[in-house]
Parts: structure tokens; sequence; C-alpha cells
């Protein structure tokens, strides 16, 4: 029995620091309040009868200047954490400037401070002897100065620790974007749910990634990477469904306490172990779940910024996902139809078998060019359809070479109607082009003939040779091979003439 998965709240980063500086701040606060006491109690009325309205009033701005300044301080580093931490907010230039000179515009003014008092009060405290008030002022105007060191040191680190975290957030965005790009190019969903978690434990630097689909009411790993599941078993598995049962019913990215996996791969895991779950989240559907299980060492604890990235990754996979399935239900619709149609056509419109062998064909070619798997898949059904024009041409003049050179173009024409097969017109257009420009029906040569036109172009001939249910009589492959040499460099290119034969030979060993 899996124990209930206990959820935890993440780490707050750079906002966090804001419990340690509150201390700070009453101390300076309660220091700036008492020497405002002392100064109005004592200092200014003393200053009227000694020094005169010009020195009161230069002491007022003084202090003016010194309640501001802390003001400022606490104001920016206690209560705009939120603003200072958000990277899209421009305050680094001005963060650093006032960092620069706080220390002056804070100090400066209890130096001018000092010396009022000891011009002005702290002679007539001495003489009439008494200490206390002296000390007391003393004390405070010594408290302010480290005070005000302390809060400059204070400040300093907070700004620090935000522009490290705006750094941070910066290279995670850029990371982001490379990893949902990654994602969103995988034209397969297997390839799409492998790049996802690599993605996905790059990002947050964990010791593993999953990824669950629903699947026959149940939640089914379909991805992994890192400590595979099986290295601990049902016990695991069976938390990581539970975890994702929680994030899929909140629809928000969430964060458990993973102890009770401890064991087996984080037997020696440091500190407490951690486990991130975000859905997939697409309108009302939810088209999976992600698994982080625990942070690499270096890494420290999961922060609510990382669950919001992790949160933004998985919304970009969700769509993604539903594309790359979409893709795949149109692949397996459109290759069901062209099955049926290579059924329909062989046997009454072209030679029993000549379409397939034609496409096996060139498919030992374009594997000898290393041809990528797009192209090769291409290749393959513009091989299966490349006759389908003869269905347009009347059978009773099949035969007929005026009419039998309409068909590439009639082809071309009925497949241009389907949206998912344009890439497949040009090559059905110009599979009877000739190397040296004698072909139809555009008369191409040479590297303006599609590579994929004259790979068929090789393969129909020789099938068209060699099919015993073929038009023509049937011959030996070492007469029709020949016969392809030469042609090489007149009909057909010379290079894939001399690869189809060292392919042919090759498997017919």
């Amino acid at each position: 029995m899996v124990a209930e998965p206990k959820r935890i709240l993440p780490r707050e980063g750079v906002e966090g620091a804001r419990q340690t500086s509150a201390p700070l701040a009453v101390a300076v606060l309660l220091t700036l309040a008492c020497l405002s006491a002392i100064m109005f109690a004592y200092v200014f009325p003393r200053l009227l009868q000694h020094g005169g309205t010009t020195v009161f009033y230069l002491a007022m701005g003084v202090l003016l200047i010194l309640v501001v300044t802390y003001l400022a301080g606490y104001f920016i580093t206690m209560k705009q954490p939120h603003r200072i931490s958000d990277p899209k907010v421009a305050v680094a230039r001005p963060l650093a400037v006032f960092i620069r000179v706080y220390i002056i515009v804070s100090l400066l003014p209890l130096v001018c401070i000092a010396m009022l008092l000891m011009m002005y009060i702290i002679p007539e405290l001495l003489a009439k002897g008494d200490p206390t008030l002296l000390y007391s002022i003393i004390g405070v105007i010594c408290a302010s100065f480290v005070l005000s060191l302390l809060g400059y040191f204070q400040t300093r680190r907070r700004m620090l620790a935000t522009l490290g975290a705006m750094d941070r957030s910066r290279a995670n965005l850029e990371q982001l974007v490379a990893i949902s790009g990654a994602v969103s190019q995988s034209p397969h969903p297997q390839e799409v749910y492998n790049q996802l978690v690599l993605g996905a434990m790059q990002l947050c630097r964990v010791s593993g990634a999953y990824l669950f689909m629903p699947a026959e009411g149940e939640w089914r790993l379909t991805a992994e990477v890192g400590h595979t599941i099986e290295e601990s078993g049902k016990e695991r598995l069976e938390f990581y469904r539970a975890v994702v049962r929680h994030a899929a019913e909140a629809r928000e990215a969430l964060l458990f306490d993973g102890e009770p996996l401890r064991g087996g791969p984080f037997a020696y895991a440091p500190g407490r172990i951690q486990v991130a779950v975000t859905p997939l989240v697409l309108g009302e559907e939810i088209k999976g779940a992600l698994v982080l299980a625990h942070k690499l060492q270096d890494a420290g604890a999961f922060e609510r910024a990382e669950l919001s990235l992790l949160q933004a990754l998985a919304g970009h996979a969700a769509v993604s996902i539903h594309n790359a399935q979409f893709r795949e239900v149109q692949l397996n619709y459109f290759t069901h139809t062209i099955e049926l149609l290579v059924q329909a056509l062989e046997g009454t419109t072209v030679a029993r078998g000549h379409l397939r062998n034609v496409a096996r064909y060139a498919g030992m070619i374009a594997r000898r060019l290393n041809i990528d798997e797009a192209d090769r898949k291409r290749l393959y059904f513009a091989a299966l359809l490349h006759d389908i024009g003869m269905v347009k041409v009347p059978a009773d003049q099949k035969h007929d070479p005026e009419n039998h050179r309409q068909h590439p173009l009639l082809g071309a024409e009925l497949v241009s109607r389907i949206t998912l097969w344009q890439d497949l017109v040009p090559l059905i257009r110009s599979h009877h082009e000739n190397i040296d420009g004698s072909g139809y029906p555009a008369g191409l040569a040479g590297e303006a003939i599609p590579l994929g036109a004259r790979i068929i172009a090789i393969a129909e001939s020789f099938d068209a040779m060699t099919n015993p249910h073929s038009y023509q009589i049937g011959r030996p492959t070492d007469a029709a091979i020949e016969e392809l040499r030469r042609n090489a460099g007149r009909r057909y290119d010379p290079k894939l003439v001399e690869i189809f034969e060292s392919e042919f030979r090759a498997q017919a060993e």
C-alpha cells in the first residue's frame, strides 16, 4: 500500500530573504526614531539658542536627508521584493546606483549631526556634568553609524542576490525556449515524449524525469530518463501515479515530499527528497503529466520560479503532443489511403506488384544515399503513386505513346488536390524526365530533375523489364541491369544506376 503523498511548498528564492532583513530594518527604524526624538528634544532648541536659524535649518535638512535615505532603503529592499526579483522590471541599474551612494548619503548626515553636537551640545553637557544624556546621545549616534553600515551590506547582499536571480531567470528562459523548440520540431509522438523528459531533466537539474499519459482509465509511463523506475520497483511507480492524480485534479504544478522513495537510487540522496509534478493541460483536456524526481546534489531545492518554468514547458508540450498525435493520425490515414489505391491500381491499371516493387527498389537507392527519414518516406509514397495518372487514361489507350506521355501530368494534377500529398507532386510529375533532357513532360535535364524522380525512373524501368506481369516481355535481371547501364547518362543518372546495381546484387547474394 502506497502512502498518501504529502504536498510541500517550494522555496521562495530571493523573496525569502525578506524575513532575514526584517530585524535589521526594525532596528534601523527604532534608532532613527530615537535620534529624531533627541534632535527635537535637546538639539534643535539649543541650536536656535546658540547657532541661530541658519544652523537650525541646516540641522533640520540633514535630519530630513537621513530619514529619507533610511526610508528609501527600507522601501526598496523590504516593501518591493517582487519588483526587484522580476526580470521584466528594469531596476538593476538604478538599484546599483542606489547601493553605491547609499553609504555616502546615510553616513554624511550622521557626520554633520555629530559635528553639530560636538560644537553646540556636548560642551554644554560636559559643563553641566550630565553624563547620562551625554552617553545616550553618543550611543544613539554610534548605533546609527553601525546600523547604517549594516544596512549598506544587507542591501548590497540583497541586490547581488536579486541580480543573480535575474541572470538565472534569463538563462532559464533561454533554455526553456530551446527545449520548447526541440519538442515542437519532433515529428513523431514518441520523439516528442523523449525530448520533453530530457529537456525537463536538464532544465530543473533532477535525478530523473518521467512522462505519464492517460490510457484506459489509468496513468501509464510513456517516457523516462535518468534513474529508471525499474530500479525501485512497483512502489515507486504507484507513488508517482498518486502524485500525478493530485496534480491532474489541481491542474497546476505541485511539489511533494518524496521521502517514501528513500532507497534504491535515492538511498544516499542528500537532504529531503522532493518530487515535482505538473499536468500537461490543453483546454479542458489533460494530455499527460510530467514528474521530476529529486534535485541533483549541487542544485538545491525546488524554487517557486522553477515550478512556473516547468508549468510553462508543460503547456507548450501539451500543444506539441496534440500536434504530433494529430500528425500521426493523418499519416495513418495517408498510409491506408495509399494502400487502398495501390490495391485498386495493381492488376487493373498497372502490372501486378509493379508499384510495390518500384517503392522497394527506390528505397534501396535511398538508403545507400543516406537520405533522411522524411525524404525517404516522401520517396516511398511517391513511388507507390507514380503511375496514379494512368487511371485517367482510357484502358484501350494505355499503350498509345501520346496518351501514355500524359500520365505524369495527370497524376501530378490528381495528387496536388490533396494537401498532405503536395510534396509528392514534383516526383510524380518528373519521373519520366531523362537526364539528358530528352524526357517528358517538361524536358528537364540533370540536377533540374528532382532526386526522387531520378530514383523512381531507374526503379520503374527495372521493374518494367523484369516483372513477369509487365506489358514488356520479362527479361533476366542481368539483361535489365545491362540496359540501365547502356542508357546511363542519356535516360538515367549514371551515379544512381551504379548504386542500384551494387545494392541489388548485394541483396541478391
